[in-house]
């Protein structure tokens, strides 16, 4: 893939991680009110499309936007929180598994 399409990705991303940072006691929520509540919800279902399409070239374009979305997940960052995981080592990781999986 291009490599703007993997920094614009990981703009993305990284963005994700800021609004999780700011809003972590609210986002978990809006995606565990129901079992499968999160792939449900209009703004998951936006990020999934925006995702897809920096993911076109992938053999799996839509399979790949999920895998990215799901390491943004407010539950599994929570978890990571509390095992003493800081925003920039969970920024980091995120960005690495993108620039890899889009590699």
């Amino acid at each position: 893939m291009s490599t703007a399409t993997v920094i614009r990705t990981a703009a993305f991303l990284d963005a994700y991680v800021d609004y999780l940072a700011e809003h972590l006691e609210l986002v978990p929520l809006s995606e565990t009110a129901a079992p499968g509540a999160r792939y449900r919800i209009g703004s998951y279902r936006f990020w999934h499309r925006h995702l897809t399409l920096h993911c076109g070239a992938a053999a799996d374009p839509e399979h790949l936007a999920h895998a990215l979305l799901a390491a943004v997940d407010a539950d599994h960052n929570s978890a990571r929180r509390e095992a003493d995981y800081s925003w920039e080592r969970l920024r980091a990781g995120v960005r690495d598994l993108a620039e890899r999986a889009l590699r």
